[in-house]
């Protein structure tokens, strides 16, 4: 009701041990809304290690077509990307925050026509990035009827401890058990027993109305005798497995195989072919007995079932041989790879294949072919998380798969496997694993792999151990790209390219950064790999925006990405970001706000809020071509508040040195001199970029209180710190900064200086540079 009448969303988690009834009451509520709302569900898997977005893929499925379920939505196209991303349809890439915000974009579009309920079964098998989602649209989600319903065990919170954490729109209800009379009720309800057994079913359920089901239907299986009360849940559910038909067992045993939910057709490919005809019958009575029930298929074509709960199918499992699970776990992943074809997801083909060599090895025949096939289906799944940035899927699918291969083809897996160990922290057992890749690799004479190794380990140590690092990190990189060898490995050279990037970036070589960058980005691109070009491509900003690239060349630069890579989010996003800083420096004011704006948007609405944070200095770019100090401050004000909350000061020195310039821009000068003692205090005494920028602050501060000797030194210190770097219009402002106090002491040399800027302006193509650098030299001034 609140959702509705509000129009909001609400988090509301059931949460509750096995068997207390969280299916049950959710499908009460459902039924009991039924006309009212839409409903939209997904299933995490109790196997779904590294399998992140299943739930995601069953309720798009349910949606259908996404754009047309998105209306008249200008970001249509956007959203359906990054939900095919998630699902693995198309050729799609997309990060789990850009997942995020497509995913949270189709559920508002589904639910602006009528109330939308989407039920999130067992979110403790749920992965982190998939929590994160469900947090994520929980948080963001604007003026829609939402309602995200979660059912968990109590497991979740050593997942996710944060999930109690009150919220406005957030409600976590527990079951307990029933009390001694509901439990009495209940079995009455259920049907006629005898006194005796009436009271021993309410005492060994303890409250656990999944007991007291199963309890009574056994007891309806047996007739009037003495019931014998199993000890435990389980083992009254195996008791219940066990007293089935032998037609009616082994229909159940191969649902159980796979898994949960199962499909008509899967059990009759498991069974002999001669036991095939009768697999209808036995459901339909497996049905009757409360065992398992009719749901929505997720295989065109076929019937589906669902096992009344998962512990029913567990126990159905568990009196499987483990001979015989090997066997049907293989044919399982053999009939789904020929049901689906190339749709087939590798994480679940994977998985079964993994099964049944693992029970095969357990039982001493261990299968070579059979692990090679298994790590073959998982290291693609991991690639692909790997490509959408999912490190805990990469982790877990890489992990299992090298696991699985044979000493030669371990290198190859292990170099992505360092790497997804590295972005995620784990540098000691990254570097472990990546050498053995490079001896490996170099022990079978595989140089692609050994290179790819080599080059992980440098940027590994650049990383963590910076002293020094540069000057390895450039020397491997320039001998990988200059080998004969290696003339034709386009994956080798682009990640080469990239490190002698990185390397020219931290040295403030902004020609030296380009001309790598691009190498980088044309390598990667004759690879045909997504994953490896559009992090290089949105890594390059930093030379075309504040370096020697021209303006012009910059916007070109921008549209050509856009056209050719348009498609990839954040692809779409570096070129707005970029054509806002060119279009500022062109005076296209409005056209650059727009931009920035949409671009800091964006950033927002994905919860990217550290790097929300860090683009306020972008923004602030924008308002200083513009000449707004106002606007420019409020960003600022607001990027530095949050990165200090956050902890990340990497970036604050700077931005405080830029909100100096904004408060001195509208006169403040006193405080704009107290702004810049904080950037010089924060600072890095080799950023070129910070050292020049709290100078060029202090200076203007000092020259507004009319302090013009002090101001001098300054604005002197600032050109002579500039010029040993290449970012040309910070170059050019530190001459500009100069020619105004020298004009104000009515010293000609003002001239001489404002040339300076204006030279350096006309080289970027900053027409409003250009225009403020001419001002000091028009007649009035004696030209």
């Amino acid at each position: 009701e609140r959702v509705a009448e509000a129009r909001s969303c609400q988090l509301f988690t059931l949460l509750g041990s096995a068997g207390v009834g969280k299916s049950r009451l959710a499908a009460e509520f459902i039924a009991s809304i039924a006309t009212e709302a839409t409903v939209l569900r997904g299933h995490c898997l109790s196997y779904g290690e590294g399998i992140t977005y299943w739930p995601i893929a069953e309720i798009v499925s349910q949606v259908g077509d996404v754009r047309a379920a998105l209306g008249g939505d200008g970001d249509a196209d956007l959203v359906a990307a990054r939900v095919e991303a998630a699902i693995g349809s198309g050729d799609a890439t997309a990060t789990p925050e850009e997942i995020a915000w497509g995913f949270r974009r189709l559920l508002e579009g589904v639910a602006a026509s009528a109330p939308l309920i989407v039920i999130f079964d067992d979110i403790h098998w749920g992965e982190p990035a998939l929590l994160d989602l469900i947090e994520y649209v929980a948080t963001f989600a604007r003026d829609v009827p939402l309602l995200l319903l979660c059912m968990a065990r109590p497991d979740l919170f050593e997942l996710r401890q944060s999930w109690t954490t009150p919220r406005p729109n957030a409600t976590l209800i527990t079951l307990e058990p029933l009390s001694g009379s509901d439990s009495e009720a209940l079995v009455t309800l259920l049907g006629r027993v005898s006194a005796r057994s009436h009271a021993r079913i309410v005492e060994a359920a303890e409250g656990n109305p999944l007991f007291v089901e199963q309890l009574v239907a056994m007891q309806a299986e047996t007739g009037d005798g003495e019931l014998e009360v199993p000890p435990t849940l389980q083992a009254l559910l195996s008791a219940r497995i066990d007293r089935l038909a032998e037609p009616e067992r082994a229909v159940v045993e191969r649902g159980s195989v796979e898994g949960r939910l199962f499909h008509r057709g899967a059990v009759a490919a498991l069974l002999p072919e001669s036991e095939r005809r009768d697999v209808g019958g036995h459901l339909l009575r497996l049905v009757r007995k409360e065992l398992i029930r009719p749901d929505r298929a997720t295989l065109p074509g076929d019937d589906g079932f669902r096992f009344g709960h998962i512990l029913i199918r567990d126990a159905a499992y568990e009196a499987i041989p483990k001979r015989q699970r090997a066997v049907l776990h293989e044919t399982y992943a053999d009939w789904l790879a020929s049901r689906l074809g190339d749709d087939a997801p590798d994480e679940i083909v994977g998985y079964h294949l993994e099964q049944a060599f693992r029970y095969g090895a357990e039982l001493g025949a261990p299968d070579a072919a059979l692990a090679e096939r298994a790590a073959e289906r998982l290291a693609d799944a991991g690639h692909a998380a790997r490509a959408r940035r999912d490190a805990a899927a990469t982790l877990n699918l890489l992990g299992r798969a090298v696991d699985l291969v044979g000493e030669a083809s371990r290198p190859d897996l292990l170099v992505p496997f360092g790497e997804a160990l590295q972005l995620t922290g784990e540098t000691t057992h990254a570097r472990q694993v990546l050498e053995e890749a490079a001896s490996g690799a170099a022990a079978a004479r595989d140089r692609h792999v050994e290179w790819l190794a080599r080059l992980e380990l440098v940027l590994l140590h650049l990383d963590t151990e910076p002293e020094g690092a540069a000057d390895v990190a450039l020397r491997e990189a320039e001998t990988a790209a200059a080998s004969p060898e290696m003339a034709g490995d386009h994956e080798v050279l682009a990640r080469a390219w990239d490190l002698i990037a990185e390397v020219h970036n931290l040295r403030g070589q902004l020609t030296a950064w380009q001309r790598a960058s691009e190498q980088a980005a044309e390598h990667a691109r004759l690879t045909g790999n997504l994953a490896l070009e559009v992090p290089i491509v949105s890594h390059s900003a930093g030379p075309i925006v504040y370096g020697p690239v021209p303006v012009d060349e910059g916007l070109r630069y921008a549209d050509d990405v856009r056209a050719r890579l348009g498609h990839v989010p954040e692809v779409q996003a570096f070129a707005l970001h970029v054509r806002a800083h060119m279009l500022a420096r062109l005076g296209e004011s409005e056209g650059a706000f727009e931009a920035v704006s949409e671009w800091r948007r964006h950033k927002r609405e994905l919860g990217q809020e550290a790097m929300y944070a860090t683009t306020a200095a972008c923004a602030w770019d924008v308002c200083f071509w513009a000449g707004d100090g106002e606007r420019g401050e409020e960003a600022l004000r607001e990027g530095v508040e949050m990165l200090e909350r956050m902890g990340r000061t990497v970036h604050v020195s700077t931005m405080w040195a830029h909100l100096g310039e904004a408060v001195a821009l509208q006169g403040r000068f006193d405080e704009a001199e107290r702004l810049s003692e904080v950037s010089e205090e924060l600072g890095a005494s080799d950023d070129v970029y910070n050292e020049t920028a709290w100078r060029r602050v202090r200076a203007k501060a000092l020259a507004g209180r009319g302090e013009v000797v002090r101001a001098e030194v300054l604005a002197r210190q600032a050109v002579e710190v500039a010029a040993g770097a290449e970012f040309l219009d910070d170059a050019a402002l530190a001459w500009l900064t100069l020619a105004g106090i020298l004009r104000d002491a009515g010293d000609p040399e003002a001239r001489t200086a404002a040339a300076e800027a204006r030279a350096l302006f006309d080289r970027k193509g900053n027409l409003v540079g250009a225009r403020w650098a001419s001002a000091f030299l028009d007649p009035a001034l004696g030209d």
